[in-house]
């Protein structure tokens, strides 16, 4: 009856031991994925910012030309870049992360 006490009383422990750290590493990852979200939003805003310069520069500014230019960027270089960052922030979020953005 006595080992009985002892065994449920360390296995106790051992789970509670195993609860607290998942929860510590989960809160981790947590703050991970959002920091890494948050770059990844920062990096887009960036980008678009970069598009609108970047095509009014290319095209004198004249709206015919810019519009589409800066279409033509946001679609093929930010919205791409930003799905790839943040799949890796979901890698982090899930637990198998890549490298950090």
């Amino acid at each position: 009856m006595r080992n009985l006490r002892k065994h449920t009383l360390m296995l106790v422990v051992a789970m509670m031991f195993l609860a607290v750290t998942g929860l510590a590493i989960s809160s981790q990852a947590g703050r991970d994925f959002q920091r890494c979200v948050q770059s990844c939003n920062s990096s887009h805003t960036t980008c678009n910012a970069q598009c609108n310069t970047d095509c009014k520069a290319l095209c004198n500014n004249v709206s015919t030309c810019t519009n589409p230019c800066i279409v033509n960027c946001k679609t093929t270089t930010c919205d791409p870049t930003l799905d790839e960052c943040k799949a890796m922030c979901h890698a982090i979020k899930d637990g198998g992360s890549p490298t950090e953005p």
